[in-house]
């Protein structure tokens, strides 16, 4: 089987070459234009960019020199094996584990005691097979996650501080679970259920989403960016001061059912978020409605003469 690791996303990626290059030119790499400067190094990684990844690294030799060869070959290590795991994550991972662990629990506002899973357990098990039931009504504290089998259950598990990163999920259900402060990068969400999750501060980037139910589910300073939206079901869901940008989306079903809000804000201010997210989303907020035949009036027939 591949050798699945935690590795940094591109965004993360993205943020280090940007250091790099503020170190080299001060005066041409700086606070005044680093968000620019990582959202075009990241454009480059993810392939949305003319500018090839191998014109980068030529172009990170060519300024840095023998001083930060060191550097620069760090990153190149990185950026290898950032590719390599978003090969990986398209490979299901098969291997099954037969392990009992001795999982502490926590009941802390549950009424369902969640198995506690840490980054020790959780490589323990990418390593030697993922038990039965291992996602299902858990509790994941500051765990990375970069690999799962397909419909992995995570049904009413509790999600905190986590990333998923570079990480392939197919057929995953994360119906009622709780998702906190958590990060999904570079990572593959196809037919994946959130039905009735609830989703805070967390964000969604460069991930491709197919299929991806949110129903009834309720996100709260979210933030979905650089992301493929396909076939994204939002029936009845609540998305309160979440926001989309730079989407690539098409077939979202149902957005006209979602309750958009915003905290503190005034009803101007959740108007404009409101057109945002539909403008971003690509569904227009005033839907021609088609009518049947049988309710189109006939057209009148020219007056004899």
């Amino acid at each position: 089987m591949p050798e699945y690791k935690a590795v940094p996303g591109g965004h993360a990626i993205s943020k280090k070459i940007a250091d790099l290059l503020e170190d080299i030119n001060s005066q041409l790499y700086n606070g005044m234009n680093r968000a620019e400067t990582i959202r075009e190094i990241n454009d480059i990684l993810h392939g949305r960019s003319d500018t090839s990844v191998d014109m980068l690294l030529s172009m990170l030799n060519e300024q840095g020199g023998s001083e930060y060869a060191g550097r620069i070959g760090e990153l190149r290590g990185q950026i290898e094996a950032f590719f390599l795991q978003k090969v990986l994550r398209s490979w299901p991972y098969t291997r099954i584990g037969n392990q009992e662990y001795q999982y502490k629990t926590w009941d802390f506002l549950t009424d369902r005691p969640l198995k506690v899973i840490d980054q020790r357990i959780f490589d323990h098990a990418v390593e030697n097979g993922f038990p039965p039931d291992f996602f299902k009504e858990s509790y994941f504290d500051q765990v990375t996650i970069y690999c799962m089998p397909d419909g992995a259950d995570c049904s009413f598990s509790n999600f905190r501080d986590c990333a998923f990163s570079v990480c392939g999920m197919r057929g995953a259900v994360f119906d009622n679970a709780s998702i906190y402060d958590t990060d999904f990068h570079s990572s593959l969400l196809h037919m994946v259920n959130f039905t009735s999750a609830s989703i805070a501060n967390s964000h969604f980037g460069d991930c491709s989403l197919a299929s991806v139910s949110f129903q009834d589910a309720r996100l709260k300073s979210c933030l979905t960016v650089d992301c493929s939206m396909d076939q994204i079901d939002f029936q009845g869901a609540t998305l309160d001061g979440s926001s989309y940008g730079r989407i690539k989306a098409k077939r979202i079903m149902n957005l006209p059912s979602v309750t958009i809000t915003q905290g503190g804000a005034t009803a101007a201010e959740v108007q404009r978020l409101r057109i945002s997210t539909f403008r971003e989303l690509g569904v227009s907020m005033f839907p021609v409605k088609q009518r049947s035949p049988s309710d189109r009036r006939r057209k009148p027939s020219a007056p004899e003469r």
